[in-house]
């Protein structure tokens, strides 16, 4: 391999380059998932023209490809993002010791299975699966094969997934042995900084607006169960009207978990640079009245709605029990903010002691 040589501007732009693609991608799905759904509810309406009712009787299928294809698509593409990342993030880590800063190369390379890239796939493979399972059961297999299926498309994904990571990681790590870097200075560095706690905070904008559009889609989809008027398509009305509610309960359920993953991740990444930027900021009080705060308040919000969403269909006949299971995981998501920042703010400490920071 050629000598590498590293300039601070090019490595910068790419890593903020790849987190606004890796944003929009996320904005994207919301939209696919809100506008397939629409479609999904008004062809089980029977609002299709008379030239597509051949169409509607196979509309499960139909709409099932109609997802799945575009979420395989989107897991490879923020797969490809990710391994950018990561070969990006290893030379900005040796960049950073070239500074004096206590950095280290291998760390950038591991996989944070907590991060924001790999939340973002877990959703994708959430809601690919669940389409490739919808799909075996319109084609009319059993519920093991359909089962079956979303896991042989979840493991590929997932798979792909860590595929990119390990050889992204093993490329850079080559890359900087013996590498040149061109020379930079403290103050861009601390461009960089403010640069990227910007785009964290529309990363988190961005997460509010995927939360309610996915909220909010799934309310109408559900709403629109009892209005079922085909009665011709690959899997019965009853059967949708029966279980469509559990499975849009517990899919909305999972897709907080993993936007509130991708919230804390970011609320922290935050945090850490603001405090690069001024070591006399306090940003770990977890209960200051931020706009980080208030973001994630209203992800917490719309996770109870989904909890509770999730809970009706299975306790019909005991109305409390909904109430009582959403308030507790409000209650444990909500005190995720105060321990994740605590969490952080000791590792923080216990680093500058050490003089790794």
């Amino acid at each position: 391999m050629t000598n590498l040589i590293l300039d601070f501007s090019t490595v910068s732009r790419e890593i903020r380059g790849v987190v606004a693609r890796r944003r929009e991608l996320l904005i994207f799905l919301g939209s696919l998932f809100a506008a397939m759904s629409l479609f999904l509810q008004k062809s089980l309406d029977g609002e299709l023209p008379d030239s597509f009712r051949g169409l509607q009787r196979h509309i499960f299928a139909f709409h099932s490809v109609l997802v799945l294809v575009p979420c395989i698509l989107l897991a490879l593409r923020i797969s490809k993002l990710h391994a950018g990342l990561t070969i990006n993030g290893v030379f900005y880590s040796r960049m950073e010791q070239s500074l004096g800063i206590a950095a280290h190369p291998w760390r950038a390379a591991r996989l944070n299975m907590f991060g924001v890239s790999a939340a973002m796939v877990y959703l994708v493979e959430l809601l690919a699966a669940g389409e490739a399972a919808v799909l075996a059961l319109a084609l009319g297999y059993a519920w093991p094969v359909a089962l079956g299926a979303a896991l042989v498309v979840a493991l590929a994904s997932r798979l792909m997934f860590l595929k990119f990571h390990r050889e992204a990681g093993q490329f850079a790590l080559q890359a900087v042995e013996g590498s040149t870097i061109e020379p930079f200075t403290a103050e861009e560095m601390e461009e960089h900084w403010a640069e990227s706690r910007s785009d964290a905070n529309h990363d988190l904008i961005a997460l509010n607006g995927f939360a309610g559009l996915m909220l909010f889609s799934t309310l109408e989809n559900i709403s629109g169960l009892a209005r079922i008027s085909v009665t011709d398509a690959e899997l019965s009305a009853t059967a949708v009207q029966a279980y469509g509610p559990l499975l849009y309960g517990g899919l909305l359920v999972l897709t907080y978990v993993f936007v509130l993953m991708m919230y804390l991740r970011l609320a922290l990444a935050i945090a850490k640079f603001s405090l690069q930027l001024d070591p006399t900021d306090r940003p770990y009080r977890p209960w200051k009245l931020t706009d980080t705060l208030l973001g994630y308040a209203i992800v917490v919000f719309f996770f109870i709605v989904a909890v509770q969403v999730c809970a009706v269909p299975w306790f019909a006949e005991r109305s409390r029990v909904p109430w009582i299971i959403s308030g507790v995981a409000g209650v444990a998501a909500l005190l995720a903010y105060p321990l994740a920042l605590s969490a952080a703010e000791r590792s923080h400490r216990r680093m500058k002691e050490q003089g790794s920071v």
